[in-house]
Parts: structure tokens; C-alpha cells; sequence
């Protein structure tokens, strides 16, 4: 990049925007190769929930390589430029709502950095495609077992809890031992982590609004960072 914007062969900015350009057929061929060898996102479900899963994770393509050409474009040298991306890595997977749901980070996490991540979208989106109205079963060693008072039925003692809860009973009519499931559906897993069906469009639009923030980081980096020694 200099040594061509030196010699005035081509515009930089052309020029990066060809090399982005350049990586749209592996991107899209490996993402056609995945969606058809590892379904990931559900063949059970309707073909719009998994054309959304699959746009997601096409768009996560795209945005990781706009984001190491950003990188790049930023750092006066490669050896800068790697010790950007864990610092960044490490963000995005902790600050995303996987490791902790976001309703559980402190005030400074949750208000700032994780509102601001790109992959808080990426994980609300496709969590909420997945889980919206999907009935929840536990198993036997999934549940959570008590013991009712003075012969009452599961359904007597606890029924009203569970259903204020979105959690269900096994088996309500039963007596002395009850098994308790925390989640009924995949809306009340959902809740519980701040995600919501409803905003699954923004999270898309927002997260492909990304995309566009690198590419244009891209462009004024290649067009005022002219860095000597890179």
C-alpha cells in the first residue's frame, strides 16, 4: 500500500476497497460449504429462523475480515497490529453475553462496553431466532427435586410458583418427592438473559451497521495513516 500510493500507481483507498472485494467469494463459498455440511442453526426450524442464522453468520465473516484489515490499517506495524487483536478478542467474548448475561454485568460493563459490542448482537439475534416458542423439557437430571408438606400434590404446593416462574412440574399430581424444571419454553430461558424476539431485526441491522464502521475506518486509516516504517 506505501509503496504504491508513493509511486501514485492507484488510490488507496481504491485499492483496499478491492482487496475487500477480493475476499467476498471465500467468504460467501465458506459459509454455502458450512450452512450445507454442519446445519448449525436448526434444520427443525421454519426456513426463515434458518436463513436469519445463516445470514448472521455470514455477516460475523464479513465483519472479522473488515475488522482485521481495520486493525491493520490503524497499527504502524504487524507486531502492533497483534497485540491489538487478543485485547480485542477478549472483549468481545466476555462482554457478549455468554460468559455472563448482560443483565448480571455491573453498571460499567453493562451500560458501556457491553452495548457497544458487536457481538452482544451477534448472540442476542441468534439466541432469540433459536429459542423464541420452543417448548423446553427437562431431563431427570436436569431438574430440581423437593419434597411437598402434608400430603399437598406437586401442583397444589408449587404449581402457582412454577407458572409465575415460566418453569413447569413434572409430574403436578404427584405426592411427597416433586420435580421442578426452571424453563417451560425458550422465552422464559430468554428473559432471563435480556435477550428479546422483538429486537432480533435491530440486532441484524446494527450488526451489519458494523461492517460499515470498519470498512470506513478502513478507508480513512489507509487515506491519513501513512506510517513510514509499515
Amino acid at each position: 500500500h506505501l509503496r504504491d500510493a508513493l509511486l501514485r500507481i492507484v488510490c488507496c483507498c481504491l485499492l483496499l476497497a478491492l482487496v475487500s472485494v477480493a475476499c467476498a467469494p471465500h467468504v460467501i463459498g465458506a459459509n454455502g460449504m458450512l450452512y450445507r455440511y454442519f446445519p448449525i442453526w436448526g434444520t427443525s426450524q421454519s426456513s426463515s429462523r434458518q436463513g436469519y442464522q445463516f445470514a448472521m453468520v455470514l455477516i460475523t465473516e464479513v465483519f472479522s475480515v473488515t475488522l482485521g484489515q481495520a486493525v491493520a490499517a490503524l497499527s504502524p506495524s504487524i507486531f502492533i497490529a497483534a497485540l491489538f487483536n487478543p485485547f480485542l478478542l477478549v472483549i468481545f467474548s466476555l462482554l457478549c453475553g455468554v460468559t455472563i448475561p448482560g443483565p448480571q454485568l455491573n453498571v460499567f460493563y453493562n451500560k458501556f462496553l457491553y452495548n457497544v459490542n458487536p457481538f452482544r448482537f451477534l448472540v442476542s439475534g441468534m439466541i432469540a431466532k433459536a429459542l423464541y416458542g420452543v417448548e423446553i423439557r427437562c431431563g431427570p437430571e436436569e431438574t430440581y427435586t423437593f419434597t411437598t408438606p402434608n400430603g399437598q400434590t406437586c401442583g397444589e404446593y408449587a404449581g402457582a410458583f412454577a407458572a409465575a416462574q415460566g418453569a413447569y412440574l413434572v409430574d403436578p399430581n404427584a405426592t411427597g418427592t416433586c420435580n421442578y424444571c426452571p424453563y417451560a419454553s425458550g422465552d422464559t430461558f430468554m428473559a432471563g438473559v435480556g435477550v428479546n424476539y422483538a429486537t432480533s431485526g435491530r440486532d441484524i441491522g446494527i450488526y451489519t451497521a458494523y461492517i460499515i464502521s470498519n470498512i470506513v475506518i478502513i478507508l480513512v486509516a489507509a487515506r491519513f495513516l501513512t506510517y513510514a516504517k509499515r
